[in-house]
């Protein structure tokens, strides 16, 4: 999938989906196999405000 897709993806999880708000912080449950996916879901969470973003891998 193209990079650019991906990222629009991640907006869309992170604004609509969980709803990320100023300050707010933000615990992402993943699986390994897709940290590359999870990278841009953090910058889109710190780009809507989140304080923090905690990541637990599995």
């Amino acid at each position: 999938m193209k990079k650019r897709t991906l990222k629009k993806y991640a907006d869309l999880i992170v604004k609509v989906g969980a709803n990320v708000q100023k300050g707010q912080e933000v615990i992402i449950n993943a699986d390994l196999e897709i940290a590359h996916f999870v990278e841009y879901v953090v910058e889109s969470a710190y780009k809507a405000g989140a304080k923090e973003v905690i990541i637990k891998w599995s």
